[in-house]
């Protein structure tokens, strides 16, 4: 991807990451968000990639954070929709469907990933934790999310937009370096 202006490096997933880009709003606002990802280091499976990628988790470490997704193989499943096209209105002929693009990416496991660190990007924050503030610490939520850290030894990165200010609750955050 031509956004990628941070560290980035490609990791193989450990197991299916559902939505690993998420599709968030509606026609001027789409943006496609990256979600936090994490090393299976205490994996206790013996595949080749149990030890791979997982989504970042409540409690997960600095040690095990790994950045956030900014780009998949084309093996990664596309989520797609179907709209209506009309062949020939005029003569009544029945319409065709063509699939378009939704956004959700979903990476099967042992598919590629790159993900990024030292970087200012979109991530979501977690709507179940703490409102996050402009200049707020930030550190691995559920599911591949962002909420407040409480410490500097918890956290990430910082917020640098008000989640709140995001009915999406799309956050811009730097994430640091390792």
């Amino acid at each position: 991807m031509s956004d990628i202006t941070g560290d980035a490096f490609t990791i193989h997933a450990a197991k299916k990451l559902e939505k690993a880009i998420e599709h968030v709003g509606y026609t001027s606002s789409q943006q496609q968000v990256g979600k936090g990802i994490s090393a299976n280091i205490n994996a206790t499976e013996t595949t080749y990639n149990a030890r791979g990628a997982r989504f970042c988790d409540d409690g997960d470490t600095k040690v095990e954070f790994l950045g956030v997704v900014k780009a998949v193989t084309s093996e990664a499943q596309g989520e797609f929709a179907r709209t209506k096209t009309l062949g020939n209105p005029v003569t009544g002929a029945n319409p065709t469907y063509a699939p378009y693009f939704l956004g959700d990416v979903t990476v099967l496991e042992g598919q590629a990933l790159t993900v990024e660190r030292n970087c200012i990007t979109y991530v979501l924050a977690d709507p179940e934790g703490a409102e996050i503030k402009f200049g707020d610490l930030i550190k691995p939520a559920p599911k591949g999310k962002f909420t407040k850290a409480d410490s500097a030894a918890e956290a990430v990165g910082r917020a640098y937009s008000n989640q709140a200010d995001n009915k999406y609750d799309v956050i811009r955050a730097y994430i640091e370096a390792i």
